[in-house]
């Protein structure tokens, strides 16, 4: 990597922004949902504790973007109220069989998750051609926390066709441009991909909540700014405690310049345009 070259020669500088961000969806569709025990909270929260996400983050960015726990942005200065009403899901192993205990599954003498009636807990875990590495990264920790895990990655045609992004059974990797708008969009029914829309709704998995949708309509609508953030709150404790998506991290742009120029800082914003923020100080010597 450039910036662990220069660390040690001082050519330079690498400057990361974020540009995305990187979520795992669940499947909340009870027709498409396999297994079914997917649509119970404990058990998709068990599955959040039991994924290193600073592992993934160390093998897709080299531990360079920031773990989120929400849509919102961790940088925003009233993001601290939102962060006390989460409920987070740590990496954290015996959470996990703390909650896959209370959804009636043990872990067995071959350490697989399993219930009398329904057997060993068998998912499939999913994924774009882009997040291929990080899908087996993240399958190999599921396997490990005593979860049967079938991998299945899609082609670059099915990766074009919404409804094949959106028909998965149990848990797909996804990306979402960083507006609060497009990121509560995502959550909300309108936007749920189904055949009526030609499946490009941008909620592909089908997750619906009347109160979220609720409190969209009204961020989409209100002006005062304290209400806005009152909105943030509710919303992003919803998706906490409902957990429709485990988020993962940032998808990071990297801005490059030689040591000789002067001038160019990182700002705590989501968008690329703020890396020229202070263009007119910058010099090349």
């Amino acid at each position: 990597m450039l910036k662990r070259e220069w660390a040690s020669t001082q050519g330079g500088t690498v400057l990361w922004t974020a540009v995305s961000l990187k979520m795992i969806r669940f499947q909340m569709r009870p027709e498409l949902a396999s297994p079914q025990a997917m649509l119970d909270p404990r058990v998709r929260k068990a599955l959040a504790h039991s994924i290193d996400r600073q592992a993934l983050n160390e093998l897709t960015w080299e531990g360079e973007s920031a773990l989120l726990d929400t849509i919102f942005a961790p940088t925003e200065p009233y993001y601290t109220r939102i962060d006390r009403a989460l409920e987070k899901h740590p990496y954290d192993p015996r959470a996990t069989e703390r909650l896959m205990n209370e959804a009636g599954y043990t872990r067995g003498a071959d350490g697989i998750y399993a219930s009398v009636a329904e057997g060993p807990f068998s998912f499939e875990a999913s994924s774009r051609p882009a997040g291929d590495r990080e899908r087996t990264a993240a399958a190999s920790g599921w396997r490990q926390a005593g979860f049967v895990v079938r991998e299945m990655g899609l082609t670059s045609a099915q990766d074009r066709d919404p409804e094949a992004r959106a028909n998965y059974p149990a848990l797909m990797d996804d990306i979402q441009s960083y507006t609060d708008t497009v990121l509560t969009a995502s959550f909300a029914t309108s936007q749920v991909a189904r055949p009526e829309n030609r499946w490009n709704g941008i909620n592909r998995g089908g997750w619906s909540d009347p109160e979220f949708d609720r409190l969209v309509s009204g961020f989409n609508t209100t002006l005062d700014p304290e209400q806005r953030v009152q909105q943030r709150i509710e919303m992003a404790r919803i998706l906490s405690e409902t957990l429709p998506a485990i988020f993962l991290y940032n998808n990071l742009s990297a801005w490059v310049h030689l040591a000789g120029l002067t001038g160019p800082s990182w700002v705590v914003q989501r968008s690329t345009c703020y890396i020229g923020w202070n263009i007119h100080e910058w010099q090349l010597t």
